[in-house]
Parts: structure tokens; sequence; C-alpha cells
């Protein structure tokens, strides 16, 4: 088994996967935040301003479910991956639509900012960069108040937005080089944070993480019957 190089108790690091399933959860609040985050992105985007863009990136919560996806692949719980997997996607086509609503409502010419999505190695670096700090800061509590700038350093959701006014402008070129830079953040962040937990000793904690994805999943089939219950 891999010997963690980096050396923390075993109630932080059970801690550490509480707090990332509990913020890769697809509850209201996680939904409202990703809906005005989406919202204020489109339109940085649309508006050109990178001011905009950086306020909106700092409210997304796409961060903890990446980071979740290193986690249950450092774990090699499959029932973590899959959890994880399908509440990322649910909010990945979230914000699809929500700025694909938002880029016909206020149409708009693609402009510079639109058209400087462009996947390239160095960007690959930087979300690597990323992804290790983030998995680092979430491990150390006394990190967390770095979470949202290191947050902002990758981009996550302007590629995702830019893809969308790609379908509403009909532009291919918009929508391969934006999904493609999304795809290059997200596999660098994912990378990242395997090698980060890996050297937390994360690889020996499969029970821990399944436990709390039993819970996690009982207490949504619980919400879920107490809203066909309640309509």
């Amino acid at each position: 088994m891999f010997n963690p190089i980096l050396k923390t108790g075993h109630t932080e690091l059970r801690q550490a996967i509480e707090k990332l399933i509990a913020g890769s959860r697809t509850d209201i609040d996680f939904y409202f935040m990703l809906s005005i985050s989406t919202l204020i992105v489109t339109l940085g985007l649309l508006e050109g301003s990178i001011v905009i863009l950086i306020g909106g990136m700092i409210l997304a919560p796409l961060l903890s479910p990446l980071l979740g996806i290193g986690l249950a692949i450092t774990t090699a719980s499959g029932k973590s991956l899959k959890w994880i997997i399908t509440h990322l996607l649910k909010a990945l086509g979230f914000v699809i639509l929500i700025a694909l609503i938002v880029a016909f409502l206020f149409a708009s010419e693609d402009n510079e900012l639109i058209n400087s999505f462009h996947p390239n190695l160095n960007l690959f670096l930087i979300a690597f960069a990323a992804g290790a700090g983030a998995a680092y800061a979430w491990v150390r509590p006394n990190l967390s108040p770095a979470i949202p700038g290191i947050a902002i350093t990758v981009s996550l959701l302007p590629p995702l937005a830019a893809t969308a006014i790609g379908i509403r402008n009909l532009s291919s070129v918009i929508i391969s080089e934006s999904f493609a830079l999304f795809f290059i953040n997200l596999l660098g962040i994912i990378l990242a944070s395997i090698v980060i937990f890996l050297m937390f000793g994360f690889g020996t904690l499969q029970a821990e993480e399944e436990k709390i994805i039993r819970k996690e999943e009982a207490e949504e089939q619980h919400t879920q019957e107490e809203q066909k219950n309640n309509p």
C-alpha cells in the first residue's frame, strides 16, 4: 500500500471526505449558487468583462465534485465515483441550460473574450497546479480560506458558458474550443487531486468514504419521499 508522504490525523482525513461529499451534493443550495454564478459568468462573457467573470467564478460550486472524483479514484470506490459523477453530470447539464437561456435572452455577437478560450499545455499545467492546491487546502482546515482564490485560478464555469453561447450562435469553433478547455481543466484538477490525496494516504479509506456515501443516499431518498408525500 502507498505510504503517506504528507502526515495528518485520521479525523482530519475523515472530515475532508465528509466536506467533499457534502460539497458535491446537488441540493437546492448547490443549484442556487450554480444558477447565480452561471448567470453572472454568462453575462460577463456577453459583456466581454473579465471583472464580472471573476465574480461569477468565485461563487461557482464546481470544484468540490471534481475533487470528489479524484478522491473516489484514489480510494478505488466505484460506489462513490458513480454517485459523484451522476451529480456532476446533472450540474453540468444545468449550467449549459441556464447559460443557453441567458444567451438567447441577451443575444450578443462573439467578442474577444468569448473567442479567447484555446486549450494548451500551459492552461493544463495551471489547472493541475490549482487542483493540487485545492486538494491540499481541503485537507488542511487552516488553509480553507485559500480555496476561493484557487477556484478563480482555474477556469471551469466560463468555458461551459462559452460553449452554450457557441451553441446559441451556431459556432462550431467556439463550441469545440471552449469545451476542450473545460475538459483539460477538469482533467488537470482530477489528476492533481489524485496525487495529493495519495500523498495524504486516502487510498486506505474506501470503507470510510462508502459509509458516508450510503448516508448521503439515505438522506436523498428520505428527501425524495418527503417531496412525494408533500407535493
